[in-house]
């Protein structure tokens, strides 16, 4: 019979409200798309559409509020509480905890779909019905993922979603097994839950707070492109659907880009690599969609002003949409487990997360394949273009960065490939020396031609027009590109064509603007964001081939061991033990042009903050330059192999310091013994340490004998005398007969058992015995050891970047040209309406 236990101290209520929120939101989504689908044949439908949808909206709402509640509540008998937040956590970062798992992740991406339903509520028009049966279909399958319903099939267990709502005791079932429960009773285990997991240290950061959000905002905005190009071949307006749906499309290469830039400055913030991109496969996951959905942008504007590629467009929204569905599967189904830091664990959802995969890819491929059969698509005018046409190059550049996606996509999906193929090929061990080789190309391509097509017209361009402005921009970007290689030390011939084709792009924009557009910047989005871009791409290489280190170690000392079992960690021991300094408190240390200084420490839980002092002096009259202080940060997690650095940044406007700490001396595990004294006594004598603070009297020897009398313990007594007061101490050795008469080798025949006092710093061992006929003339020899002084130090590791700030600089011109092409779009869908 099963025993029936009521537990103590849960909340279910909320839990179960939760529930019914998921499969409210699950089944309204699914009712909404069916009469959307519907209205298109019987327009009375419509309202019962419009109803579900805004069920559907409520429920995903309800499910925010209820699972924030749990979150803040640190009511830990939830699974999904206990596992991503805790009760010291700030109220900020609990909106962290909300997503940092994989059901808040989903939900996020459904909370973006909701209001981006609002917004097409409103401003769909004709499009309603047809866009929106294809969201809220998307929204059903992202439900799918959180009902967390469990059945069985014969003997396999089929699993549909992982609800955040599950109970900790549901989820961990050995959890009730544990003995203190065995004592307490079942019933009262959260009394054994004192606390949760907490949140990812690396997590809790403010950036945390924001780039999710707006990544996932990014995400789902995808969406809106792959309906209407699902509703133009579904309604057969394979031309007309582009014009409304081009302002979302401007919108997600914004929102993506912003996104992703922003997990960069996370990563330069708060992560100790030192740099803003690392080729993570995760990162290249969030890249793959913005890339193609670069490469849609610039498709429908040719086929909006030229009726031309309308097929492709058509084609390349539907795949940013499966694009995004690929990189969830590969970030949450595990698979990326060994090759990325940023991977969610496998939840069981690989088969759920597959076919929401192939659904989505089956309707938008296999209705793009029935349409072009039956010659439904628009194929417009002839796409043979003229070398000197814009659309030409607009081509050739979308080409690139095509050759570009599918070049990251093959070696991202690596791990797919051994699953599928069942090989064994190894990841890159260098990714960012390896994707900047192979990718340098392609954007150096891609400026080029931003810069070379700015003065081109559509369908052809007079050599008059376009040969002058042209010719006077390549001018300036030679003369300015010599200038900045001295000013910012590019050296290679590659790294200089790189500036000159970022300067180039840069010039070329900006004439245009004021040239070619009479400075009309509400027509300049493009060029903007053009900019923008060369100006983000030339910090990006001027801050990273002049990167360098400044903490230079030439003191020889070994921070980290060299005595590794292969030459990789031999190398990464070598590459610490270079480029990592000690730091010991009130101890000024050189750094490059600075004097650093480790003045002092503050924890703030669950951090603690170190606070180094950077002062430079003038060489010849020594005076104080400049001066700031640092507070590197760090906290000690044992789940996460030890201590976790944040760094602490100075800006400045050429260049940033930037400086993190890799140890600190409260992670020794002992301190060192040292200042090893012998002394050789018998009976009655008077001995001391070496700082004459410890005074040991021998008062007598005494012997204990094992019953087969091969071992002897010989045990002095000694009288310790300190500044707290005296006691009576005895270290002992033991001794085997048997092996020194047999060996005859004292050593290895004894075992040594110290008296160590902590408290006093001193350890006294007895390490020999010089054996008499009387036991009163027997001679003792011990040695007495005490600790070094307790040293606060830390190792720090300092890089400066220089002209970092372009990489920043540029990602706001570039979201400002993007803000601007948007409201021109809206302006003009506004307009044919009218």
């Amino acid at each position: 019979m099963q025993e029936t236990i009521t537990f103590l101290g849960e909340h279910l209520w909320i839990g179960n409200l939760g529930h019914l929120f998921v499969v409210l939101a699950t089944l309204s989504a699914l009712g909404s798309s069916i009469f959307y689908f519907l209205t298109d044949r019987n327009p009375a439908f419509l309202n019962f559409s419009r109803t579900l949808l805004k069920v559907h909206i409520f429920s995903v709402l309800g499910i925010i509020v209820t699972l924030f509640a749990i979150i803040y509540n640190h009511w830990f008998e939830y699974q999904y509480a206990w596992q991503h937040s805790s009760s010291d956590l700030p109220w900020y970062y609990m909106i962290s905890c909300f997503w940092e798992g994989q059901e808040g992740s989903f939900l996020l991406w459904m909370f973006w779909h909701c209001m981006l339903c609002l917004i097409l509520l409103r401003k769909a028009r004709e499009w309603e019905a047809p866009v929106l049966a294809v969201v809220t279909l998307v929204q059903f399958a992202l439900g799918g993922m959180l009902l967390g319903i469990h059945f069985h099939i014969g003997e396999t267990l089929i699993s549909l979603g992982s609800s955040p709502f599950e109970l900790l005791r549901t989820k961990n079932p050995t959890l009730l097994q544990i003995p203190i429960l065995q004592q307490m009773g079942k019933a009262n285990y959260l009394h054994a839950i004192q606390d949760g997991k907490g949140l990812n240290p690396l997590l809790q950061n403010y950036w945390m707070v924001i780039h999710p959000p707006t990544l996932f905002s990014g995400f789902a905005c995808t969406v809106i492109p792959f309906a209407y190009a699902i509703a133009g071949l579904w309604k057969n307006k394979t031309k007309e659907w582009i014009t409304p749906a081009l302002p979302y499309v401007i919108i997600t290469v914004m929102v993506l880009g912003t996104g992703i830039i922003m997990g960069g400055y996370w990563a330069y913030e708060s992560l100790s690599f030192g740099g803003f991109w690392a080729w993570d496969p995760v990162e290249n996951a969030s890249l793959m969609p913005w890339v193609i959905m670069v490469v849609t942008l610039h498709m429908l504007l040719i086929s909006k002003a030229r009726g031309t590629y309308v097929g492709l467009s058509i084609f390349l929204a539907i795949t940013s949409f499966i694009m995004v569905l690929y990189a969830t599967f590969l970030t949450r189904s595990g698979i990326l487990g060994d090759t990325s830091v940023h991977a969610f664990v496998s939840e069981g959802l690989n088969g759920q997360l597959l076919f929401f995969l192939f659904l989505f890819m089956a309707i938008g491929y296999g209705l793009y394949l029935v349409k072009t059969i039956q010659n439904k698509i628009n194929p417009g005018v002839s796409s043979n273009e003229k070398i000197s046409s814009r659309e030409f190059w607009m081509f050739i550049g979308s080409l690139v960065l095509v050759l570009s996606l599918v070049h990251i996509i093959g070696a991202t999906s690596i791990p797919v490939y051994n699953k599928i193929l069942g090989t064994n090929i190894a990841p890159h061990t260098d990714p960012i020396a390896y994707y900047n080789t192979w990718q340098t190309p392609f954007a150096l391509v891609i400026l080029l031609i931003m810069a070379g097509t700015q003065f081109l017209r559509y369908r052809e361009t007079p050599s008059k027009v376009w040969g002058k402005p042209i010719v006077l921009s390549l001018i300036i970007a030679v003369v300015v590109s010599l200038g900045l290689s001295f000013a910012f030390d590019i050296r290679g011939i590659l790294y200089w064509f790189f500036l000159f084709a970022s300067v180039y792009a840069i010039t070329a924009n900006v004439l245009y603007i004021f040239h070619g557009l009479k400075g009309k910047f509400s027509l300049a989005g493009a060029s903007i964001a053009h900019t923008g871009f060369a100006i983000m791409l030339m910090g990006v290489l001027v801050s990273s081939v002049n990167k360098h280190v400044i903490s230079y170690n030439n003191t020889g000392s070994n921070y980290m061991r060299e005595d590794a079992e292969n030459n990789s960690d031999k190398m990464k021991a070598i590459s610490f033990n270079r480029e990592n300094i000690l730091l010991q408190k009130n101890e000024p240390v050189i750094i490059a042009s600075y004097t650093a200084t480790y003045i002092g420490d503050t924890f703030i839980s669950p951090n603690k903050y170190y606070r180094v002092r950077y002062q430079k002096f003038d060489k010849e009259t020594k005076t104080l330059k400049d001066e700031f202080v640092l507070e590197p940060s760090a906290q000690f997690n044992e789940k996460m192999g030890g201590l976790i650095s944040s760094p602490d940044t100075r800006h400045y406007l050429s260049k940033d310091i930037f400086t993190h700490v890799n140890h600190e001396s409260g992670l020794d595990k002992e301190q060192e013994w040292r200042d090893p004294l012998i002394h050789n006594v018998k009976e009655g004598d008077t001995f001391t340490t070496v700082d004459a603070l410890h005074k040991l009297v021998l008062l007598g020897v005494g012997k204990e004998a094992s019953e087969d009398g091969k071992l002897v313990a010989i045990k002095p007594k000694l009288s310790l005398t300190t500044i707290s007061g005296n006691q009576i101490i005895s270290p002992s050795l033991i001794l085997d007969l048997e092996k020194i008469q047999t060996t005859g080798n004292y050593d290895e025949s004894t075992e040594i058992e110290p008296v160590v006092l902590n408290e006093d710093g001193l350890k006294i061992e007895l390490t020999r015995i010089i054996l008499a006929d009387d036991v009163k003339d027997v001679q003792l020899v011990f040695k007495t050891m005490q600790r070094a002084p307790k040293v606060d130090y830390i190792i720090l590791k300092a890089i400066v970047f220089p002209w970092i700030n372009l990489v920043w600089l540029g990602t706001l011109v570039m979201f400002f040209g993007f803000m601007t092409a948007i409201v021109r779009r809206v302006k003009e869908y506004n307009l044919t309406k009218i």
